[in-house]
């Protein structure tokens, strides 16, 4: 059995449910802005699913018009919500991260991956999300 140092993974995502943004995590334009979206992590090491991860994740924003609007457990930081690039979004979420950690933000969900390496958030609104998780 394949034993995972327990630490926080450095894969964090910020997941728009309009936009794809990079590469695991993939959104889609409904062109509805009532309509639910779901976001599902697929978790593996070496082509192996991991099981037990726990990821939770955070509601950061929504979408107004063409600009974020800050949700209410975020509104009090300072933040870009549209960095123009990958390294720009990896900081981005890393800071919130510290953020949510730091100051206790309440958390919208939290799940633990099934034995596939699997695990998914539905009937989510539209916006913007971050998904942080442990190893296992």
């Amino acid at each position: 059995m394949m034993t995972v140092r327990k630490r926080t993974m450095s894969l964090l995502l910020l997941v728009i449910c309009l936009i794809s943004l990079s590469r695991g995590a993939f959104a889609a334009d409904t062109g509805n802005a009532e309509q639910l979206c779901s976001i599902t992590i697929q978790y593996s090491h070496n082509g192996q699913a991991l099981s037990n991860a726990d990821f939770s994740i955070y509601y950061v924003a929504r979408q107004n018009g063409g600009a974020f609007e800050k949700s209410h457990s975020f509104s009090r930081y300072s933040f870009d919500c549209d960095p123009q690039d990958t390294q720009s979004w990896r900081v981005l979420a890393n800071t919130l991260e510290s953020y949510a950690i730091r100051d206790r933000v309440a958390v919208n969900a939290r799940k633990t991956t099934g034995i596939n390496g699997s695990v998914s958030f539905t009937e989510l609104a539209q916006g913007l999300y971050l998904v942080s998780g442990n190893t296992v």
